[in-house]
């Protein structure tokens, strides 16, 4: 019947798993009151008032849903991310009883994300996930790419694990320099739980990275950047802003300005160089002039 209603195959485990779903599932919470009528050989609901449609959602709260579960799918590979999987098949599960639908091969049709490939490091996700919950340290073994060819091994007391541009890192203590540090987890080589505890720091990871374009932090006060920008970025920059604390100053036929309250790192020259020609900086004119000689260091390596 399914396969004739709905043009999908399904086979039976398939079937039985999903209907166990339904009646036991705690976190759908349908427990639907579903037996199997030997006579009949079918299955039915016990209580004729019953219907899942009562725990129903609305048109746009499925699609929403729909999307949500499918990028955190994309992170199924993601070793501790990998139990997220399970998850969200069951919500995509639910979603497609509800809507009659075949919810992958529906949604593909209409919604294209961006593709998320596992990193070097990954894997060590797991133990520091765990590691932080027991507030226990970590023996690392770390490889910098600007001394590749000298590997220390560390103490440390993770604190916090974030994600920037498809690379993971961890924020740790390391006691022997005494300062928080940031750990690229594509630069560890050997990882292992300690059974020495520690006591967190009193840390705002979000005040911390506040004036930050990206993972890196520096002692230096953040700054305020005027930028000009051609009135085609423009437009791109305001619809999708480069810091949260972007402000618009002025637009023309001829640019539009704008500044940022940032701390100027590696990442920050990285973005403002990936707009080529597009962009000018006004002001200050030390980050300008820092902007020239990357420009003129590129240019030289296609004179030489």
């Amino acid at each position: 019947m399914i396969e004739l209603e709905l043009s999908i195959q399904v086979d039976i485990k398939t079937l039985q798993e999903d209907l166990k779903i339904m009646k036991d599932d705690s976190v759908l919470g349908y427990y639907a009151p579903i037996e199997y009528d030997t006579r009949r050989k079918a299955y039915y609901y016990t209580d004729r008032n019953y219907t899942i449609r009562a725990f129903g959602l609305k048109e746009e709260e499925v699609q929403t849903l729909l999307i949500y579960a499918q990028r955190l799918k994309l992170y199924s590979d993601y070793g501790l991310l990998q139990l997220f999987s399970t998850a969200m098949d069951k919500v995509l599960n639910a979603v497609a009883i509800q809507k009659n639908v075949g919810t992958d091969a529906h949604l593909q049709d209409w919604v294209q994300f961006e593709e998320v490939l596992p990193v070097q490091g990954s894997e060590f996700i797991p133990v520091i996930a765990d590691a932080l919950e027991r507030k226990l340290k970590l023996q690392l073994t770390y490889r910098k790419f600007q001394n590749y060819d000298v590997a220390s091994v560390k103490i440390v007391a993770p604190h916090l694990l974030k994600e920037y541009e498809n690379r993971w890192y961890m924020m740790a203590y390391d006691a022997e320099d005494d300062r928080m540090k940031t750990y690229a987890l594509d630069r560890i080589e050997e990882l292992k739980r300690t059974d020495s505890r520690f006591e967190s720091q009193t840390i705002d990871f979000q005040e911390h990275f506040k004036y930050s374009m990206g993972i890196t932090i520096t002692d230096t006060p953040p700054q305020e950047i005027i930028l000009s920008f051609d009135p085609i970025q423009g437009r791109y920059i305001k619809s999708l802003p480069l810091h949260h604390t972007q402000r618009v100053l002025r637009e023309t036929a001829q640019e539009t300005l704008l500044s940022i309250f940032v701390k100027p790192t590696y990442e920050f020259y990285a973005k403002i160089l990936s707009f080529g020609d597009k962009v000018k900086v006004i002001a200050p004119a030390e980050i300008a002039a820092e902007l020239q000689q990357m420009l003129a260091k590129s240019i030289e390596k296609y004179n030489s």
